[in-house]
């Protein structure tokens, strides 16, 4: 499937990008044609649409509150430990209740987590969100005013800057079509002013992304986008200077 792989990509992206399951399931019916249209086998797309579209978990980044994990990789880590601590084989109750005592001894004796004072940001997207602020690649629009901040996806020519952003303001509800999608929905990112969020992917997958520390820097609530840690006075020398009073 080398020859159609762009084409199933591009298909997954909006698919995992859309912020409500109304906009999935619509995106899904032009995807579903788009990929007929680009020769991707028919296999493979009734077996997409009966594992990942039609079965009732939801995997698109609207479907939970940002910086919520849609995976259940921890709980899976979790499993690991209790796994490889019975060496994954069956156990009698006898044997089973000993190991369990075993194993809360030992998890017990372990460092207690620490839960940060701080969140602790991403260094190259702190690199990445100080760039934008020095470089002003944020944009705005006469129809929303200051209230959102659109920034441009790379690549998009500098005389056409105008024109696609007034495409993306002026966009419906739901596309119309793929050429629809990509020309109002992949151009731009939408930063919301007032309450700091972004409909990005990585927004929505950690809480915070590029553009959102972009805005609190130009704001002044992150004056250090490296969140540098100032050196603090140690405790005082033990020894003194051999002519000190």
């Amino acid at each position: 499937m080398k020859e159609v792989q762009n084409h199933v990509y591009f298909g997954i992206k909006t698919l995992k990008n859309s912020l409500t399951y109304q906009f999935f399931k619509h995106s899904w019916t032009i995807i579903k044609s788009y990929w007929k249209q680009s020769k991707v086998p028919e296999n493979f797309i009734k077996s997409f649409e009966n594992e990942y579209v039609e079965k009732p978990v939801e995997w698109h980044y609207g479907c939970a509150f940002p910086g919520k994990s849609r995976t259940n990789n921890s709980l899976e880590s979790a499993n690991r430990v209790l796994k490889d601590h019975f060496g994954r084989k069956a156990h009698n109750i006898k044997e089973f209740i000993a190991k369990l005592k075993d194993f809360f001894r030992e998890l017990s004796s372990k460092e207690k987590t620490n839960f940060p004072q701080e969140f602790d940001y991403d260094k190259k997207i702190k690199k990445e969100a100080e760039a934008i602020v020095i470089n002003k690649d944020f944009l705005t629009h006469e129809g929303t005013g200051d209230l959102i901040f659109y920034y441009p996806r790379k690549g998009i020519d500098k005389n056409q800057l105008q024109a696609k952003l007034n495409k993306h303001v002026a966009r419906p509800e739901l596309p119309k079509d793929i050429n629809h999608i990509f020309d109002c929905w992949g151009n731009f990112r939408s930063l919301d002013k007032i309450i700091g969020v972004c409909n990005c992917s990585y927004y929505a997958k950690y809480a915070y992304c590029k553009h959102s520390l972009a805005l609190q820097i130009m704001e002044g609530s992150m004056n250090d986008p490296q969140l540098k840690k100032k050196k603090t006075p140690g405790r005082k020398p033990l020894l003194k200077k051999a002519l000190e009073k």
